[in-house]
């Protein structure tokens, strides 16, 4: 009788997703079905036809306003990177969603695909020219500082984010 060995595979338990982690996920998972869905809108609806019919439709309620507008479509063409902000948008966001996605499957690869998703459109803030950004209805230079603030809120919650996933980074392999 040939004695039969039974070998017997230690399971490794796969460490569980801390409940932090877990939150922080499904809320940057909210977050970039929204920013991806309304970047892919922003692409669709950013052509200069659609500009035009925007203009004429506020130049029947307020002309000054409309003028502004037209300014602002202006300067939006003049400068290649906020031509290509949309595209640039919806490539940073697809990253983030990926890092993400491989942060909820425990994979600390996507905590670094995260940070760097996050971080590097602030970098491309500085091929914008915010002295010349207008927001039709508020007096000329208030765009500028409307920027300064959305960017100051932005930068300060995607550190937040960044440092709370860096707290998770002990459970993920």
């Amino acid at each position: 009788m040939e004695n039969s060995t039974i070998q017997i595979d230690s399971f490794q338990e796969k460490p569980k997703r801390p409940q932090l982690l877990t939150v922080l996920c499904v809320l940057s998972f909210v977050m970039c079905a929204f920013t991806i869905i309304s970047s892919a809108m922003n692409i669709v609806q950013n052509t200069p036809e659609n500009h035009q019919q925007s203009v004429e439709q506020l130049r029947t309620i307020n002309p000054v306003m409309a003028d502004q507008m037209e300014d602002m479509y202006a300067t939006m063409e003049s400068n290649i990177y906020l031509k290509l902000s949309p595209y640039f948008n919806l490539v940073f966001m697809l990253g983030s969603l990926l890092g993400v996605i491989m942060m909820w499957n425990l994979n600390k690869k996507g905590f670094y695909i995260y940070a760097v998703a996050e971080i590097l459109p602030y970098i491309s803030y500085l091929f914008v020219d915010g002295s010349k950004i207008s927001i039709p209805g508020l007096s000329p230079g208030t765009g500028a500082l409307f920027m300064m603030v959305s960017l100051i809120l932005m930068i300060l919650c995607d550190l937040v984010f960044v440092f709370l996933y860096s707290k998770n980074l002990k459970v993920m392999q």
